[in-house]
């Protein structure tokens, strides 16, 4: 039978598990790896995190080191990350918001290595997918585009000339989807629209929203999140809505499927504002 715990340790408990609750809610939901481990950026204080259902584990690798809840969980600390991906090889993608980077951390021994940008190369990146080939899409607000980085300084645009509101432009892209057939999928913050760029074509098709801002099933309102589980049914993160939207393939129309109260640790929560969209190999939406 295992000892009860002190109080001191009990409150140092409370103290962790609270600190991930504000990482949570100021964190960006990211990857999943097979054995089921949600991976999260803390763009505040420049975090990833391992989480798996049952716990959830934390390791601050600067300035100090705290005790673990459970298991040790390798820990990147970069500057303003938001995104983490876990594909294509093993190790962890992390975007490097301030410095304009990728870097890949191998899970052991836990190094990192520039694999894409340098300081200034972008404007204002909002996320980064990898593809199975291993180049990086990066989306830039700023810019108004999306760049595939082939290596560490070879980058061509693959979608937005301008900014604007024409199929061939785009306004704020944020989450970005890549399809094993080459096929983009762009969240417009300021378009609030998905739209779908072909491999090769220099215009996209409008896939959900683009009828104005607004909470009908034809509207979305600032989308910062998109995804495509295996069926091909596209999920967007409809962040001004509060909601998490779903168009099925060969359909016309998006559905809700996630919005209003929710239950973390136990406890009731709302919905607000998310930012990305992730559906496991287990259709759970996350």
């Amino acid at each position: 039978m295992p000892s009860p715990m002190s109080s001191s340790e009990s409150s140092d408990d409370e103290t962790e598990r609270g600190k991930l609750r504000v990482m949570l809610d100021r964190g960006v939901p990211l990857d999943i790896d097979l054995s089921g481990c949600k991976y999260v950026a803390d763009m505040r204080t420049a975090i990833a995190a391992a989480m798996n259902v049952h716990r959830v584990c934390l390791r601050l690798t600067a300035p100090g080191h705290r005790r673990c809840l459970e298991d040790d969980v390798p820990v990147t600390c970069l500057s303003k990350t938001s995104v983490v991906l876990l594909r294509p090889k093993p190790g962890i993608y992390v975007m490097d918001r301030l410095h304009s980077c990728i870097i890949l951390w191998e899970i052991r021994p836990y190094l990192g290595k520039v694999v894409a940008g340098c300081d200034g190369a972008w404007n204002r990146p909002k996320s980064m997918f990898v593809d199975e080939a291993g180049s990086f899409y990066v989306s830039e607000s700023g810019r108004h585009c999306i760049s595939r980085w082939d290596s560490l300084t070879e980058h061509t645009v693959v979608a937005g000339n301008s900014q604007g509101s024409a199929l061939c432009q785009l306004d704020a892209p944020a989450g970005i989807f890549v399809t094993t057939d080459g096929d983009l999928y762009i969240a417009e913050i300021q378009n609030d629209r998905v739209t779908c760029w072909r491999r090769n074509n220099d215009m996209g098709e409008l896939v959900v929203g683009g009828h104005g801002r607004g909470a009908g099933v034809q509207q979305l309102s600032g989308p910062q999140g998109v995804w495509l589980n295996s069926d091909g049914a596209v999920y967007v993160a409809d962040t001004g809505n509060d909601r998490i939207m779903c168009k099925p393939a060969g359909t016309s129309d998006a559905e809700m499927v996630v919005r209003g109260h929710i239950i973390h640790n136990g406890e009731g929560g709302v919905l607000h504002a998310p930012t990305a969209v992730l559906v496991g190999s287990d259709d759970l939406i996350y």
